[in-house]
Order: structure tokens, then C-alpha cells, then sequence
């Protein structure tokens, strides 16, 4: 079995339909010119039966609870008996054992796939005595199928072993089960004998834990006093977030177990000892400071798998992984082996005195914004000066009505109006003209083709709101609780076109019953 890491936002996991693999039948080892026994008399039948019930009894499932390994290892195709519904031949060793050719191993040398030994069965060989060995040598045959059934309750066959090496990738990383159903002939009349549904579980319990967590470098006005930053709401007022796998912020629900605060420290200030620490109730004057925020992952994760969970791209920091910050790969970041926290260090600049607004040249425009923030981030709302406003940022997927684009003569830097005396910078938003298509409901007769197993990805950097097609098939409507996070990847199986009333033409991809992603959101392959 070939072991690594899961890739973070690379992986992805999904079941990818593939040619059925020609199945060769394998070659009896029954000694040419031994008469081959033929299951047609009641001792042979009962002998047959019992071998096939001693099979079956060998077959078992396995979860992630028990064997956590199914998490962590990368299997790749080979690792998997091939599926087919054409009967194979059994295979007998000389000493007595049998196995099922690419299901089982046995003692001749002919080692089955590691997978179904491992994961779908208790013993890897059936002992059995002479007589059951020599009627199932020449009598029993299988047929082998294997069924996926995902977390959002879609179900699919699989037909190749390429598919099921992608199929399991996903469920590591989203959970679900795979079914092996094996059913036992008697080749001579092709009657049952019986059958068996070894089940593999996928419960990344720990993975439904995510945690993208977020921190900003940090401007605030001449005079802002130190204390400010002394408490973790600090970091949400300045744009920072910890995000569920939900694409909720927690970060108001954490304890000094999982995140804390140290006290601000002057970078460059002129005049104050760089590296030292700013005094309690001290205003704070021009310049540049700095402040580390520590998050703990496996307190704010709750469970053993970070390393599997991380390496399925469920742990980010700014968008870096914890093995990158492990590695020390990132600037501005540490982790620390004993305690087990991720330190961030943020930076603090302070501007010049008296400055309340600034010149700016404006431009009149009529359109949305939309907030595609990376990680999902809630997007800073600054003042007409560039300043951020404290206490105040929109929603990732939120869109605004805007009626100006301003540009800061002094930096050069966008933001868009949306409200009296709120901005958003351009950098954090997308912006669409107003049209039909920018409304929360598109008009357009909607024609769904099926497109087979495909997998969504959302690009980074998008946080994708979903859409529900009308009960009359004639548009399109936004649903409002409900968004995607950004790299995360969706099973779909159709396809959505319509256009508007404008003559614009929209691709919404589907992701369960009646929700749809915009497909200008990310990428299906």
C-alpha cells in the first residue's frame, strides 16, 4: 500500500467515470487431467454451501474510527479488485487455501488487491478441508460490484478500479461509505448461493472540524489607544475570522484554549525601543507595530487528525497549510512543537494626525459589488479617508448596491460606495453593471442536460452563493443562507443553460437536489 498525505486544496476527490476494464478470466490451478468435480449431488451442493458461508463470513467492514489509516493513505488503483459483473473463477492453492482472484489473497504466491484484503475482510485465507476445497476449485464463481454513497446522499456505481481509487479520495476527505457486493454461483446452473455487502465506512469525524482562520495587517487612525488590540475581538473588528467547514465565522466562540492575544510591541516608531512592549492606556502615535495572534489547531480542530485533515485542505492560515508553517515556509508565521500553536504576527500601522478624509477623483457608476474575499473572509469597511471602520465588515457572497467608484490620490487605491460614508475596496469585491443577471432573480427559460459524474471546484478566492431553479422552469433565483467556500468541490451530474432578458447567456452547475452554482465561480472537470 502506498502511503502519503492527502493534498490540501489539490485534492480533491471524486468519482470520474471510466471505460469497465476487460476482465481476463483466471486459469483453474487444478492439476491437468484431475477429473474436475461437478456440484450435482446433495453432498457436493452442501459442501459448496459451506465453503460459500465460510466465505461470506470472512467479509466485514471497516471505518475510520477503527482504522484511521483510511483517512491518511493514498490508494491508487491497483489497490482495488477489479469490479465486474462476469463471473470470475476462484482460485485454489495447493495447500488447501482459496481465495477469490482480485479479491482475496492466497498462500500460492497471488497477492490480492490491498484494499478489499485489508478494509472488507477478517481473514485474508479460508482453511477448509479437502472435499469443500476441491468442490469450490471447480464450482463456485463471483460476480463483484462496487457502490459509493456520498455525504449530500448521492448515490453512483462504479465501473472501473480507476474509479473507485478517485472515489475513495473523496470520501476521505467529504465521508460516505463504499460497498462491495459480491454474489456466489455454482457455474454449472448459475444458481445463487449467496452474497455478501462488506461495507467500508468513511467517518472523518475530526474533519467535520475545518478551520480557515483569518488575520489582517491592521490601519488605524493617529490616537487609537493600545488597549484596543488587547482582546480577541480585536482581531474580528479588523477583518479576522476563523471559518467552520459551514463557512460560519467562530471566532466569538473560542476560549484562551484556542486562540489568544499578546500585547502590541513597537516596530518602527520614532522614538520607542523596537521590539518592546506598548505600556497599557497609551495612545498611539505614527508608525508601525507589531502584535502575534496564536490560534491552537487541535483545540479549535477537536480531534487526532490534523495531519490527514490539513492535507485534505481543511486547515488553512492565510491561506497557507499547517505543514507549510510547520516547515517554517512562511514569513510572519511560526509553529510551536510543544504547545502545539500557530503563531501569526500582524502589523499595525498608524497614520498621520488630523487626517479625517482625503482627495480622492470619483466616478458615477450603477451596479453591484459582490464580496469575494480569500478563505471566505468578511470584507473591511473603510471610511472615506481609507480608514477601517472598527466593528464593521460585510458578509463573504454578500452584494451591495453601489453608485460610485472613488480612487484615493494619495495611494492610488479603489473602493467602492455602499452606503454614506462606507467604502469597499475593489480588491475585495467583484463588480457587475446592473442588468437582469445581476438581480437575485434571472428570468430565462432553464434547459438542465446531464453531464455524467463531475466535480465543481470553487476557485480560491470565490466564496460561490448557490441558486435554485424556478418550479416553473422559467428562472432562476438566489438562495440567500446558503454559499460555498472557496477551493471546496462539489459532485454534479448536471448542467444548467438559460439566458435572460437581456440576451445574456448563464451556466449554473448542479450540487444537490435543486441547488446550483454559478458556473463563472469556478471550473467542472
Amino acid at each position: 500500500m502506498k502511503k502519503s498525505s492527502l493534498m490540501g486544496a489539490s485534492v480533491v476527490a471524486a468519482a470520474l467515470l471510466a471505460a469497465a476494464p476487460v476482465v481476463a478470466p483466471v486459469a483453474s490451478l487444478a492439476t491437468p487431467g484431475t477429473q474436475v468435480v461437478k456440484a450435482d449431488d446433495a453432498t457436493d451442493k452442501q459442501n459448496l454451501t459451506n465453503y460459500t458461508n465460510k466465505l461470506i463470513g470472512s467479509l466485514k467492514g471497516s471505518s475510520s474510527v477503527d482504522k484511521p489509516e483510511l483517512l491518511n493513505a493514498e490508494f491508487v488503483d491497483n489497490d482495488f479488485a477489479a469490479p465486474t459483473t462476469e463471473y470470475n473463477t476462484t482460485l485454489v492453492g495447493t495447500d488447501g487455501k482459496i481465495g477469490l482472484s482480485d479479491g482475496f489473497s492466497v498462500s500460492n504466491g497471488i497477492a490480492s488487491q490491498t484494499f478489499n484484503r485489508v478494509y472488507l475482510q477478517s481473514n485474508s485465507t479460508i482453511d477448509t478441508t479437502g472435499a469443500e476445497r476441491s468442490v469450490a476449485a471447480s464450482n463456485l464463481r463471483y460476480t463483484l460490484t462496487y457502490t459509493a454513497s456520498y455525504g449530500n446522499g448521492r448515490i453512483s456505481q462504479l465501473y472501473s478500479r480507476g474509479e473507485v481509487s478517485k472515489v475513495v479520495k473523496d470520501l476521505q476527505k467529504n465521508g460516505g461509505t463504499l460497498t462491495a457486493n459480491y454474489k456466489f454461483y455454482d457455474k454449472h446452473d448459475n444458481s445463487l448461493i449467496g452474497s455478501a455487502d462488506p461495507v467500508a465506512t468513511f467517518k472523518p469525524d475530526a474533519l467535520s472540524h475545518a478551520s480557515f482562520v483569518k488575520v489582517n495587517d491592521v490601519t488605524v487612525p493617529y490616537g487609537t489607544l493600545a488597549d484596543t488590540f488587547n482582546t480577541i475581538g480585536s482581531i474580528a473588528d479588523n477583518g479576522g475570522q476563523v471559518l467552520n467547514e459551514k463557512g460560519e465565522n467562530v471566532l466569538s466562540s473560542l476560549n484562551t484554549s484556542q486562540v489568544g492575544v499578546s500585547k502590541l510591541r513597537y516596530d518602527y516608531v520614532p522614538g520607542e525601543y523596537t521590539g518592546s512592549e506598548v505600556p497599557a492606556g497609551t495612545s498611539l502615535k505614527e508608525g508601525v507595530y507589531t502584535q502575534e495572534i496564536k490560534f491552537n489547531p487541535g483545540n479549535i480542530f477537536g480531534g487526532n487528525n490534523l495531519d490527514a485533515a490539513d492535507a485534505a485542505g481543511r486547515i488553512s492560515y492565510n491561506g497557507y497549510s499547517l505543514a507549510d508553517i510547520k516547515a517554517n515556509k512562511v514569513p510572519g508565521m511560526k509553529y510551536d512543537q510543544p504547545s502545539g500553536w500557530v503563531f501569526i504576527t500582524r502589523k499595525v500601522t498608524v497614520g498621520k494626525a488630523g487626517v479625517t478624509d482625503a482627495p480622492y477623483t470619483a466616478e458615477k457608476v450603477d451596479g453591484i459589488v459582490t464580496v469575494t474575499t480569500k478563505e471566505g473572509t468578511a470584507a473591511q469597511v473603510y471610511d472615506q479617508a481609507g480608514n477601517p471602520v472598527y466593528s464593521r465588515a460585510l458578509a463573504p457572497g454578500s452584494r451591495w448596491i453601489t453608485g460610485q467608484k472613488r480612487t484615493l490620490l494619495k495611494n492610488g487605491k479603489v473602493y467602492y460606495q455602499v452606503s454614506t460614508n462606507e467604502f469597499l475596496s475593489a480588491d475585495d469585491v467583484s463588480y457587475t453593471a446592473n442588468s437582469a443577471s445581476t438581480s437575485d432573480h434571472i428570468k430565462g427559460a432553464v434547459k438542465v442536460t446531464q453531464i455524467g459524474n463531475k466535480v465543481f471546484t470553487v476557485a480560491d478566492g470565490n466564496y460561490g452563493y448557490v441558486w435554485a431553479k424556478d418550479d416553473d422552469n422559467n428562472g432562476m433565483h438566489l438562495v440567500k443562507s446558503r454559499f460555498l467556500a472557496p477551493n471546496s468541490k462539489w459532485q454534479s451530474g448536471a448542467k444548467a443553460n438559460m439566458t435572460d432578458s437581456e440576451g445574456n447567456t448563464h451556466e449554473f452547475y448542479q450540487v444537490s437536489t435543486n441547488e446550483w452554482i454559478d458556473g463563472s465561480v469556478g471550473s467542472i472537470n
